[in-house]
């Protein structure tokens, strides 16, 4: 699992119970754990958030702390999340760029290595692991794999059937695969808003009649066609912001 995904699976665990949780921290017994805004404001822009998270726990472990507390702790660390969101926008900016390189880091790795596509994503352990976080019914769960097996499989024989030759006609280049990839990590990246504010139907259509790029055409002409069409205004939007930044200019 990448730190990304780890970060994403922790702050949807922690919105699902976050009210619960802001009455219990309102407690005495509670808020005598929580920690200082003196040691928030050093954290703040020195780790990213998904390091902060893990960092500001280890601080609450390192009180030890009832057990009961360990769990809802996260969610207190949430909570104090979202007020520096509000004060300090820099925050935010900063996790999200980070996330992006993390991204496109992830981007690159996945395109040179030796592996099918296949392997890549259906033998990826966080793959279920956040699909499952963000509620999706199982059904849907299962088409989508199945899906994506499909795709990538039939990606994969014409690749192998051309032996890889550039100028074969069958040859079929990364800018398919990155696609696939970019297609799964659109949705996880803006899950909160596929899910909730997001006709679930527009989801759906796209995992199930996804059109492939066009010979010869740029994968962001490719959105903007999607775009003017109607058939996924929202997610082609978040496409085409995502795919604006190019995956061969990774930080790493």
């Amino acid at each position: 699992m990448t730190r990304w995904n780890y970060f994403l699976i922790q702050m949807k665990w922690a919105e699902a119970l976050k009210l619960s949780i802001q009455i219990y921290t309102a407690t005495p017994e509670g808020a005598k754990y929580e920690l200082s805004d003196k040691v928030w404001s050093v954290m703040e822009f020195k780790l990213p958030i998904w390091e902060l998270i893990e960092h500001s726990c280890n601080v609450f472990q390192s009180r030890s702390p009832p057990k009961h507390l360990v769990l809802p702790y996260y969610h207190a660390i949430i909570k104090q999340l979202d007020h520096y969101e509000c004060v300090s926008p820099q925050t935010w900016h900063n996790a999200c760029e980070a996330a992006r390189a993390k991204l496109r880091k992830y981007y690159n790795m996945e395109i040179n290595k030796n592996t099918t596509l296949t392997e890549t994503l259906l033998n990826s352990k966080y793959f279920k692991e956040i699909f499952h976080t963000l509620c999706v019914p199982e059904e849907q769960l299962r088409m989508i794999i199945e899906f994506l097996h499909c795709k990538c499989t039939g990606m994969q024989a014409k690749k192998d059937k051309s032996h890889c030759a550039p100028n074969s006609p069958d040859y079929q280049s990364d800018t398919d695969k990155l696609d696939i990839l970019h297609h799964l990590n659109q949705v996880l990246m803006e899950s909160t808003q596929v899910f909730s504010g997001l006709d679930e139907d527009e989801v759906l259509n796209y995992f199930q009649n996804l059109h492939p790029v066009g010979k010869g055409e740029h994968i962001l002409d490719y959105w903007k066609r999607q775009i003017m069409a109607g058939d996924f205004p929202t997610l082609g939007k978040i496409a085409f912001g995502h795919l604006s930044i190019p995956a061969s200019s990774a930080c790493v």
